[in-house]
């Protein structure tokens, strides 16, 4: 177990500047005051590997169904808004691109 940051802004005044597109795992004991004293590790995902491209303001939840895998949906990039859906395995290291069937979201 652990906390999963995926993606954001890594500046909140540029809009559209440089975005965040690595995984970062935390522990999964966070203080109460907060503070982290541990390293993030960076989760891999290999460079040949489908993969969402940079974004922020998305939207992702883990499934309690399924642990270790995270449903991302969504979000911009500054030039574009996305509508797609990936799916996170996050023991295999690996991004699955789901293809939704059924009607558009207004």
């Amino acid at each position: 177990g652990g906390v999963l940051i995926l993606g954001g802004r890594t500046s909140p005044k540029a809009a559209g500047g440089s975005l965040a597109s690595t995984l970062v795992s935390l522990p999964a004991e966070i203080p109460v005051d907060g503070v982290v004293e541990a390293t993030a590790t960076p989760l891999t995902i290999g460079p040949s590997d489908a993969a969402p491209t940079a974004r922020w303001r998305h939207s992702a939840v883990a499934l309690a169904e399924a642990p270790g895998r995270v449903v991302l949906f969504g979000g911009r990039d500054g030039d574009s808004t996305f509508g797609d859906a990936w799916l996170l395995d996050v023991e295999g290291a690996r991004w699955l691109w789901l293809d939704p069937q059924g009607e558009e979201c207004p």
